[in-house]
């Protein structure tokens, strides 16, 4: 599992560089990017307040995506999206 106490630290850090060298830093978010692993360290991400999710792989999120229902949070797919997998996200 990873470390949140670390990654704390981690997060703190880039908010304060966000804070002090982007202009619109208040419209700047952090996408916690989850390939790889599983809903249940995508749940503790969300219990840690990271609240942005992305995703790279239709085929994860739509495994993933069920099991996270009940936790409000905003999930992004990044990357090329090739164009048969489309349909499947119609649902989401």
């Amino acid at each position: 599992y990873f470390c949140f106490c670390l990654f704390r630290l981690y997060i703190y850090t880039i908010f304060n560089n966000i804070q002090q060298y982007c202009a619109n830093a208040d419209q700047t978010k952090i996408v916690a990017v989850t390939k790889k692993f599983s809903h249940t360290a995508v749940v503790e991400a969300i219990k840690n307040q990271i609240l942005c999710i992305g995703e790279n792989q239709v085929q994860e999120f739509e495994e993933k995506h069920p099991k996270l229902t009940a936790y409000n949070f905003e999930s992004h797919l990044i990357g090329h999206l090739q164009s048969n997998k489309i349909k499947n996200l119609a649902y989401f």
